[in-house]
């Protein structure tokens, strides 16, 4: 309980510091009361607090050849949730472009924003990709819910932060007892580059997502008892997916850890398996 009330502290931290950073910035001959109006606006992406990323603009893209503009640099609603669900790990701003009232001959460039999406799908779960317990452990169906928030970077590329919850099942097969099963409980957050293919059908658009995700084994059983340790979790997730008249749509996915998660029955029969949260998923969802 301790852990998960500093979790949310620390997020709502992140979330109040991110919303209270605004800069603007007036240029040429505009001062910072004249009357302006809005012609661009322009998402940057930064990473691990803003560590990584390029903040380098050209207001000329945005502006034309306007002497007199104005630049708002700001962490919107949407960049302060990305921030703050991703823990930091993906940090963008918002970046508005006014020219003076009245200003003639300056192209409005139109910015996709970012769309929010839920999924959910099945999974058929894979043993540790390190070193399985005799007998063997059996992947099993299980299923997974989530949410994204899809944010566009450009025509082609995308990126897309979300937060998934996801059961994992197995089975281990004793000669002498039969089939055992198990499950593992698993929160992630992945962060994924999307690349997109839109030339394929005007109602239809393929997307190859790959990127890492993190989260924590949230609770473990094999035999009907809770068991488990190593709770943290982190891999690869790589994929692809197609979206139909912008809102459906429907797709596969591999998910890859290295890392091992232990699971034991307390009993006399001592049940063990490790496993891991690599997992081959299959989609389905509507963005709104």
């Amino acid at each position: 309980m301790k852990k998960l009330l500093l979790s949310f502290c620390c997020f709502g931290a992140v979330f109040a510091l991110q919303s209270c950073y605004n800069t603007t910035v007036s240029m040429g001959d505009m001062k910072p009361t004249d009357p302006a109006v809005l012609v661009n606006t322009s998402h940057e992406a930064h990473f691990i607090g803003g560590l990584v990323g390029n903040s380098k603009r050209d207001p000329s893209k945005y502006v034309g050849d306007s002497p007199d503009y104005r630049v708002k640099h700001y962490h919107s609603f949407t960049d302060a949730l990305l921030t703050g669900v991703t823990l930091g790990i993906y940090t963008p701003t918002t970046t508005k472009y006014y020219v003076p009232y009245g200003t003639t001959g300056v192209e409005v460039v139109k910015r996709e924003k970012p769309i929010f999406g839920v999924r959910a799908g099945i999974n058929l779960s894979m043993p540790s990709l390190i070193a399985d317990i005799y007998p063997p452990t059996s992947g099993k169906i299980g299923f997974s819910i989530g949410a994204l928030l899809d944010q566009p970077l450009s025509k082609k590329w995308h990126i897309m932060p979300g937060f998934n919850f996801k059961i994992l099942n197995f089975k281990k097969n004793y000669s002498s007892e039969g089939d055992i099963y198990g499950d593992i409980k698993f929160i992630q957050i992945p962060i994924l580059a999307s690349y997109r293919i839109q030339n394929i059908h005007p109602d239809v658009e393929l997307q190859i997502n790959a990127g890492p995700y993190a989260g924590m084994a949230i609770s473990a059983s094999i035999d009907g008892q809770s068991s488990g340790r190593n709770s943290f979790d982190a891999g690869l997730q790589i994929g692809a997916g197609v979206t139909y008249k912008k809102h459906f749509f429907a797709g596969l996915s591999l998910d890859l850890s290295p890392l091992d998660y232990h699971i034991s029955s307390n009993d006399y029969h001592h049940y063990d398996a490790n496993m891991s949260s690599s997992a081959l998923s299959l989609t389905i969802g509507y963005n709104f």
